[in-house]
């Protein structure tokens, strides 16, 4: 039997919340290159490259964690029940 229920996800939604700041601060440090030369635009490449590094991993996790954990299928997470009775028929 398959069941959907609306259930909030708590490590799904700090992920998404990890992921949303991680990629607000890459584009930040992105935004910050514009008008740099030299020894400050590499400073600041550094800096926005590790944010882009960390925005990517943050992604990865939400990722796995919706694989893994089968969380926010079309806003839903889907659940298999599987009941004893059920088997035996």
């Amino acid at each position: 039997m398959l069941r959907t229920e609306t259930l909030i996800c708590s490590e799904r939604n700090r992920l998404v919340e990890e992921y949303d700041a991680c990629v607000d601060r890459f584009r930040v440090a992105v935004s910050a290159l514009e008008n740099l030369l030299g020894a400050d635009f590499d400073r600041a490449y550094q800096t926005s490259e590790k944010h882009r590094i960390a925005s990517e991993k943050a992604r990865i996790a939400l990722d796995q964690h919706r694989v893994e954990h089968r969380c926010q299928v079309g806003g839903r997470w889907v659940i298999k029940e599987v009941l004893d009775g059920a088997r035996k028929m």
